[in-house]
């Protein structure tokens, strides 16, 4: 966090709480702390000598755990033999944001745009689902999700062509303990890698059905009939099998890559390489160490999703589509109400999709 160009922008989940009164726990040493200690504890390591200005929610939840944070980058340790009081905020550079509140009066992004004209780092305090609706805004993608006393920092720059504002991505996450999180990311991997595991199983077979029936001349002689036609572009039987075949070898080939992928996710972090950050590893991959093993799991089984496995799927419906032109003998007027259908299928699709969201 030392390129000058660079505004940095750490968005905090309020941490868990009773009625207002953060909740702590009891550490193997058996002494007491508040889960945010921690975080606050990474977050002095990773900020160095940087001093964040600091803004909550009038909240007592969130001003609490401000507090927290802003004694951890003091060097105040609050660990106590018995249940420990709620932190008081030290004096210094910090205040209410009423735009934080679960009720928000005014928009936090214009202020934040106004605060990063004078400081270089801004820490905020808040709650869900305002701060992912913020993150979502500042980055220009989906939302952040975040866990209670989970930090997400956000490296941004000012924008030159449109018009003020600033944009940039997730440079790296702290959380308490990430554990159950990285264990129900696995066995999401692992649910995915089963049905990429299967299709490929199926494509095999399809694969070795579809060329054991054209291994007859007359079966293939008979695919020359057959013939589709659009406009002035047309097609028979036999170049839509032969095109089917490469895009079915196309798509066995990437759910084959999928499953080794999803494999290579199973790798217990236990036996990852620190700090080595490969080239290929854009703005989409949080930056390990500090950010959890979870959220790199779940990163990069998304990118496998998006550009290995849907691929394939799309890659199988053409294979199928293309054949089943021509032996349907489909004619210019066909496509018409097929492409009609298939954009109805695909708004269908889209406005039924899964929404999911946060919640206080």
């Amino acid at each position: 966090m030392a390129d000058r160009n660079y505004r940095y922008v750490l968005l905090c989940r309020h941490a868990r709480h009773l009625d207002g009164r953060l909740v702590a726990v009891r550490g193997d040493d058996d002494r007491w702390r508040f889960p945010s200690d921690a975080v606050g504890r990474a977050l002095a390591e990773e900020l160095g000598s940087r001093k964040p200005a600091v803004g909550y929610a009038g909240t007592p939840e969130a001003r609490a755990t401000a507090a927290v944070l802003l004694r951890r980058l003091r060097n105040e340790v609050i660990v106590a033999d018995e249940r420990p009081r709620q932190p008081a905020l030290p004096r210094g550079d910090h205040g209410v944001w009423p735009e934080l509140d679960p009720l928000p009066e005014g928009d936090a992004y214009e202020r934040i745009d106004g605060e990063l004209a004078k400081t270089d780092t801004l820490l905020l305090v808040g709650h869900q689902p305002q701060l992912s609706r913020l993150s979502a805004r500042l980055t220009g993608r989906s939302a952040i999700p975040l866990t209670h006393s989970e930090v997400a920092c956000l490296r941004l720059r000012k924008r030159k062509r449109r018009k003020g504002g600033w944009r940039g991505d997730l440079l790296w996450t702290l959380t308490p303990d990430d554990s159950a999180a990285l264990a129900a990311v696995t066995d999401k991997v692992k649910g995915k890698m089963e049905s990429a595991k299967l299709l490929s199983g199926v494509l095999t077979l399809v694969l070795t059905a579809l060329l054991g029936a054209l291994l007859t001349a007359d079966r293939w002689d008979g695919l020359a009939a057959a013939r589709a036609e659009l406009g002035g572009f047309s097609y028979d039987g036999q170049s839509g099998v032969q095109i089917s075949c490469v895009l079915l070898l196309s798509a066995l080939a990437l759910y084959l890559v999928t499953m080794y992928s999803y494999d290579s996710l199973l790798m217990p972090p236990r036996f990852w390489a620190e700090g080595t950050r490969s080239g290929r590893a854009g703005r989409w991959l949080p930056r390990r160490p500090p950010s959890s093993s979870a959220w790199v799991v779940m990163r990069n089984m998304q990118r496998i999703w998006t550009w290995l496995f849907t691929p394939a799927n799309v890659l199988v419906a053409a294979a199928l589509a293309v054949p089943a032109a021509p032996l349907l003998r489909l004619e210019a007027w066909n496509f018409a109400w097929v492409g009609a259908l298939g954009v109805a299928v695909a708004a269908w699709s889209w406005w039924f999709r899964p929404v999911l969201g946060s919640e206080d």
